[in-house]
């Protein structure tokens, strides 16, 4: 087990702020889907101005209804979550679409 955690220990870096964090995929003004690098540090921001400004806490319950693959739904699923330690309660898009009083029972 040292052993493993040795050999690790010496390809693992700590990020900088500069570092990737993940990429997010927008529609570019020409209507062509480009990526978008998203750092450490605007990680790190967003999650910071969404816990202050949503007033997230970890006695908070947030619902949604996002993708979480993509930008807002993954920022905001797993993300914000892992940040302000507030419990995230995921509704599937497709499901809330087949049947929109799953909303109302996910939000009582």
């Amino acid at each position: 087990s040292s052993g493993i955690n040795a050999e690790y220990g010496a390809i693992y870096k700590p990020p900088t702020p500069e570092m990737i964090a993940y990429l997010d995929f927008s529609v570019n003004s020409n209507g062509l889907l480009t990526g978008v690098k998203m750092s450490h540090a605007a990680c790190n921001g967003y999650c910071r101005a969404l816990k202050s400004a949503c007033e997230l806490y970890p006695s908070r319950h947030l619902a949604l209804a996002l993708d979480p693959f993509s930008g807002m739904g993954f920022v905001l699923w797993c993300l914000a979550g892992v940040y302000a330690g507030h419990h995230s309660i995921l509704v599937p898009p497709a499901e809330l679409q087949a049947s929109p009083s799953l909303w109302l029972q996910a939000v009582s």
